[in-house]
């Protein structure tokens, strides 16, 4: 769904933990700084379209163990943060980077974005919801 000329919403699914019905969650991009640099990536409350923790920290995945990605629900008191060198807000943090990884516009799409994120919500590493 686009939200305006800079906002996108993408719906995702998550296996189950308990091999049930799939996780569903909403991803917003803004492309503000975008191709330059890598698209702002926020997991959004699906009826509100917007994140407020804690409240909406069911809205964040839980992943463990993969190095590429992190996802929290309120990294260091500032809110989520989608933790990959795909994500805007990454580089917001000054993150370290490997040289290979800093996001380039000649080989780096929004579909590196989605990718990496799906990469985290896909088997072994998703553990359902996230809470505060």
């Amino acid at each position: 769904m686009k939200a305006d000329d800079l906002t996108l919403y993408v719906p995702l699914a998550a296996e189950s933990v308990d091999g049930g019905r799939p996780d569903f969650y909403l991803l917003r991009l803004v492309f503000d700084h975008y191709p330059g640099g890598p698209p702002s990536a926020q997991f959004v409350n699906p009826i509100t379209l917007a994140y407020s923790f804690p409240q909406d920290a069911c809205w964040v995945p839980k992943a463990e163990g993969p190095n590429h990605i992190a996802f929290h629900p309120n990294y260091n008191g500032g809110g989520q943060l989608i933790c990959s060198s795909t994500t805007l807000e990454f580089y917001k943090v000054n993150h370290d980077v490997a040289p290979e990884n800093i996001w380039n516009p000649e080989r780096m799409n929004f579909m590196t974005t989605l990718a990496a994120i799906r990469s985290g919500m896909s088997a072994p590493y998703y553990r359902g919801r996230g809470h505060p």
